[in-house]
């Protein structure tokens, strides 16, 4: 038989075990949902940029259609098509590189398939409207 003492001592180190338990157990739960909420931030953030560079796109897109008096395209000089299907002008800066390269339709259509820069295959980030005089 245990006396009171001895059962209360007995209860006081298994309580210290828990409370240890607790405390790590406690602090890895923290640091895993801390850095699930960070994946889910980072995700959060492209969603955003490849949303506002759709809407961009889709903006100069409308723009150009709104323009257009007629459906006959002028001649441009050479250095002034798209480089992906050489009819359009190009009206599209592909930042982070910089390379005002292709136009609105080829950008959304890479932007869809491989977001990489089709002269020097960077990744793109985002795209901002060119206007070339």
């Amino acid at each position: 038989q245990d006396t009171p003492k001895a059962l209360i001592k007995r209860l006081e180190n298994g309580s210290t075990a828990l409370k240890t338990c607790l405390v790590i157990f406690g602090g890895l739960g923290l640091f895993i949902g801390g850095y699930a909420f960070y994946k889910y931030y980072k995700k959060y953030q492209e969603y955003r940029l490849l949303n506002r560079s759709r809407d961009t796109l889709r903006t100069i897109i409308q723009d150009r259609e709104q323009n257009s008096t007629n459906n006959a395209r002028p001649q441009l000089p050479e250095g002034q098509n798209c480089v992906v299907c050489l009819e359009q002008q190009r009206e599209v800066i592909l930042l982070d590189c910089g390379h005002v390269c292709i136009c609105a339709d080829c950008a959304q259509y890479i932007m869809q398939t491989n977001p990489n820069c089709p002269v020097c295959r960077q990744n793109i980030d985002r795209v901002a409207p060119a206007y070339i005089s």
